[in-house]
């Protein structure tokens, strides 16, 4: 299995582990912090099997295959306020709960 298989099975478990939350961060984060804007950072996730959402004002990490919900920026170690102050403000499209959106990009 390759490295990032087993990191999408792995993101699929309800409680991670530490270990595989550190294996998760380091494959996620180095595209994180490369990427300059809201899209290139959408692009990049997607290309990865990734996706962002947003719900009550916290960025969330999904998997693209099945949505499953990985966790909240501050989980990844990069928190919306950190991506903010460095790409601006996210142009988010609120869903119709009132409760969660996704990026307009």
């Amino acid at each position: 299995m390759f490295e990032d298989e087993r990191l999408h099975a792995a993101a699929h478990q309800v409680a991670m582990d530490s270990e595989t939350a550190c294996l998760l961060r380091s494959f996620l984060v180095p595209a994180i912090n490369a990427a300059r804007d809201w899209q290139e950072l959408t692009v990049k996730l997607h290309d990865m099997g990734y996706d962002l959402s947003f719900r009550d004002g916290h960025l969330i990490f999904k998997r693209s295959a099945d949505g499953q919900e990985i966790g909240t920026g501050e989980f990844m170690g990069t928190p919306l306020r950190s991506l903010v102050s460095k790409m601006g403000r996210p142009c988010i499209r609120v869903h119709a709960d009132g409760h969660t959106g996704s990026l307009a990009v």
